[in-house]
């Protein structure tokens, strides 16, 4: 949020995001729009973009990722036949998309500051679960989560 204050999803704790000073101190994301919901563990993911001053929350279970502006108040919420149980968002560098992993689809969502889809990238893996992207936003990295398998880490370049 600033560079002294952190943004943390929360496991078992209303409201699902918070924020935390370098010094410790705990509080609250100041949005109305933020549901008010206890999530459990691998049910709730979610990001901080800088640039947009956003915060990007994915809900596993209702197949949906929500931008909340802090600034402006603004909110979008998206559904979309390509995100299914979401987990794994992370903000995508310049280029300034979000991408999520869609464990039923087994592909890589990118979706624009607006909420709108701009891509599903397939990863031809099961279950992408964790994603990271470059400062350039060309490259991304996608780890899978498998249970009783090897996990599976493969590197991707990101076609625009």
């Amino acid at each position: 949020m600033d560079k002294d204050t952190f943004l943390v999803g929360t496991i078992d704790h209303s409201p699902p995001v918070r924020t935390v000073t370098v010094q410790g101190q705990e509080g609250y994301v100041q949005h109305g729009s933020l549901p008010n919901k206890t999530y459990k563990f691998t049910e709730i993911d979610c990001t901080y973009v800088q640039h947009w001053k956003t915060v990007v929350l994915v809900d596993r279970f209702a197949n949906s990722v929500h931008f909340y502006n802090h600034d402006n108040g603004t909110n979008v919420t998206v559904q979309n036949s390509n995100i299914r149980a979401p987990m794994g968002v992370c903000g995508g560098g310049v280029r300034g998309s979000v991408f999520l992993c869609s464990l039923v689809t087994g592909s890589v969502v990118q979706l624009s500051a607006r909420g709108e889809l701009v891509k599903a990238h397939s990863v031809d893996m099961v279950n992408p679960y964790a994603i990271s992207v470059s400062m350039d936003g060309r490259r991304i990295v996608v780890a899978n989560n498998v249970a009783n398998k090897e996990t599976t880490i493969k590197l991707f370049r990101v076609e625009y």
